[in-house]
């Protein structure tokens, strides 16, 4: 596992290569360090670094409302910590999760058991009105709104509405003129 440790250095000389992003304040440097370990529990003080970009955040007006903690390399904000634990993840590049099965890591372990399902066949999730069965709750979701006749996107343009975002980016194509595909 990566746990994100500080470092504060003092003057405006270089840091450690290990570092993944840094934040100046008058003459200190705080780095953010990366280093393997094989203990799974993060401690407490691992995001000191974190902690104190929110403070500047909240000093230079940057917090966001209902957000306690923001990321320090691309200051998004999160109202739990152990949200910014998991989303620091997308930045060490580390995928501690793999699939059993075909070897596939995932950052998230909630992903890899929804990818497990592919191997498995599970499907646990079911659509109450046609009995159709999904292994991922939000693709049943998105099946329901057949049946409901939600449409939840709209084009800003002609007010049309789809049922699926991707429909949605596909038909704005008519209104700019844009050709994503091309003949053979």
């Amino acid at each position: 596992m990566v746990v994100l440790q500080s470092c504060v250095q003092e003057g405006s000389g270089s840091h450690s290569e290990t570092c993944v992003a840094s934040s100046h304040v008058d003459s200190e440097v705080i780095c953010i360090k990366v280093e393997d370990v094989t203990d799974m529990k993060m401690e407490e003080d691992t995001l000191q670094v974190a902690e104190y970009q929110t403070a500047l955040n909240e000093q230079e007006g940057l917090q966001f409302e209902g957000s306690r903690y923001s990321c320090d390399v691309c200051h998004k904000p999160f109202s739990l910590r152990c949200e910014l634990r998991k989303h620091l993840l997308i930045h060490t590049g580390e995928r501690p999760y793999s699939c059993s099965i075909c070897k596939k890591s995932f950052s998230d372990q909630g992903n890899m058991k929804r990818h497990q399902r592919i191997h498995s066949g599970e499907r646990p999730y079911s659509c109450d009105v046609c009995k159709k069965s999904f292994s991922d709750r939000g693709n049943m979701k998105r099946h329901e709104r057949i049946h409901s006749g939600e449409r939840p996107y709209s084009c800003n343009v002609c007010s049309a509405s789809f049922n699926r975002e991707s429909d949605l980016e596909r038909h704005q194509s008519i209104h700019t003129g844009e050709r994503p595909y091309s003949c053979n």
